[in-house]
């Protein structure tokens, strides 16, 4: 959901909770920031998904940032279907 103009909360499914995944769209820099990337199922089935239904370019997202090293967290930075970075 879009919180306020440029800024996306993700909730993306983990067992019986969901880890949030943040988006930060710069629309005048075509780019994007992603907090987060959760598990690798986060990326192919929420956050994909998300992009399409918003209208914003897969290519936008361009720097990953991980608030800690924890797996629910960073197992998603590795999917080749989003390239990061």
């Amino acid at each position: 959901m879009e919180i306020r103009p440029g800024l996306h909360r993700v909730e993306a499914p983990l067992g019986e909770r969901f880890v949030a995944l943040y988006l930060l769209v710069d629309v005048d820099a075509d780019a994007a920031l992603l907090v987060d990337t959760g598990v690798r199922e986060s990326i192919t089935e929420t956050l994909l998904p998300y992009l399409d239904e918003a209208g914003i370019a897969r290519e936008k997202v361009r720097w990953p940032i991980n608030t800690h090293c924890d797996y629910d967290h960073t197992e998603g930075n590795g999917d080749g279907r989003l390239v990061l970075g």
